[in-house]
């Protein structure tokens, strides 16, 4: 228990006449909460993590900032202080999951509630938005549990939602100090009828778990065949931009002959890479497919849950994502024959041969782009 007594002076008259090179007998190196006592050896129940310590008469000083505050022992309370405490009253706004009701005490598990003005602790916690789908997120780091006293003069308030005790049709706030009313509002029958649904909905999912996922495929794989129909061309080479070609060839001198022949090796060298590219992206798709269709059964799990419900969420907007990313990837083929026929050859062949090169390049780019785009699209992560 802090004193907020600065002992500074006395400190450093004691690290002068000490015998020993130095007074202090550590750091501070964890913590536990203010409602808890400290278990090990340098541990507190007031933060400090770091701080250097050091025994001063029948408590110890702590460094905080450069000066040195008294923190002494908390004494255990008489029998008068305990009565006056138990009699106060305290008005404070706690968030907590209701554990149990009895007829003299309540036992919850204190929790964090965190709304979406709390920036910096969304930040530091990082939650995401859909993770705050009504603008909300309640935090539970531990199980923290804590019984609170209750008796004739406590006032339990609620929202009467059958209207039991209020009789209106909107639910209303109902104040009562019966704990009776409170339990029955608070334990309704209701809530097997809410659990043998979603029993009955999570059973349901996971017995058709693939067939959900081969009915997406289906329904993206029917979405690429029709958009294959975009690619009205073919980047084939016709036979007359090949005598084209050789025309240009037979005028040439020996000396542009060699720097063609230079060039074009390095440009097949070039393609083959890019080839194999767009192979890696093509088939690495279909490898990504298979993977997640063998672990679908274990976030479709999580649907019916409220507080792990987001995984599975997830994991179908990623299954249209990489289903749908097939669609993107026939529409970047599409472009890319368009502006290869685009290509004139009279301009000069090595113009159009770096032309070539260059499309290959944006293709591999924008094939790399379609997934994320589709993640974001379908807003995936």
């Amino acid at each position: 228990m802090s004193t907020n007594q600065d002992v500074s002076e006395m400190v450093l008259r004691e690290a002068e006449v000490s015998e020993y090179d130095s007074p202090y007998i550590g750091i501070i190196e964890s913590a536990v909460s203010r409602t808890k006592e400290a278990s090990v050896e340098f541990q507190s129940n007031f933060g400090c993590i770091g701080s250097e310590i050091i025994f001063n008469g029948n408590g110890i000083a702590v460094n905080l900032n450069g000066q040195w505050i008294q923190f002494v022992p908390k004494e255990p309370a008489d029998l008068n202080s305990i009565i006056q405490s138990e009699q106060a009253v305290y008005e404070e706004d706690v968030a907590a999951f209701i554990k149990n009701v009895l007829a003299d005490n309540i036992t919850v598990d204190i929790v964090e509630y965190i709304t979406d003005t709390s920036k910096e602790r969304i930040k530091e916690l990082k939650i995401t938005e859909e993770d705050m789908p009504d603008g909300c997120y309640i935090f539970n780091s531990d199980e923290e549990v804590i019984i609170w006293k209750c008796n004739a003069e406590t006032v339990y308030t609620f929202i009467d939602w059958n209207g039991d005790f209020t009789g209106a049709e909107p639910p209303e706030e109902y104040t009562t100090t019966d704990i009776e009313e409170f339990q029955k509002n608070n334990f309704d029958t209701w809530i097997f009828f809410k659990w043998i649904f979603k029993t009955f909905a999570a059973v349901l999912v996971l017995s058709n778990t693939f067939n959900i996922v081969m009915a997406v495929f289906d329904v993206s794989q029917h979405v690429v065949q029709q958009s294959a129909g975009l690619i009205q061309g073919s980047t084939a080479v016709t036979p007359e931009a090949l005598e084209n070609m050789q025309a240009q060839l037979e005028a040439m001198e020996l000396g542009a002959l060699l720097g063609i022949f230079l060039q074009s090796f390095f440009v097949q060298f070039t393609m083959t890479a890019l080839n194999i590219v767009v192979f890696v992206i093509v088939y690495g798709r279909m490898i990504e497919i298979y993977l997640m269709t063998s672990l679908a059964p274990i976030p479709f799990a999580t649907i019916a849950n409220r507080e792990a419900g987001h995984m599975g969420h997830n994991y179908f907007k990623s299954l249209f994502a990489v289903g749908f990313q097939g669609m993107l990837i026939m529409v970047c083929m599409a472009i890319y024959a368009v502006l290869v026929q685009g290509i004139a050859a009279g301009g000069g062949l090595m113009g159009a041969i770096w032309t070539c090169v260059g499309y290959t390049v944006l293709l591999c780019f924008v094939l790399f782009k379609t997934g994320s785009l589709s993640k974001s699209i379908w807003g995936a992560h």
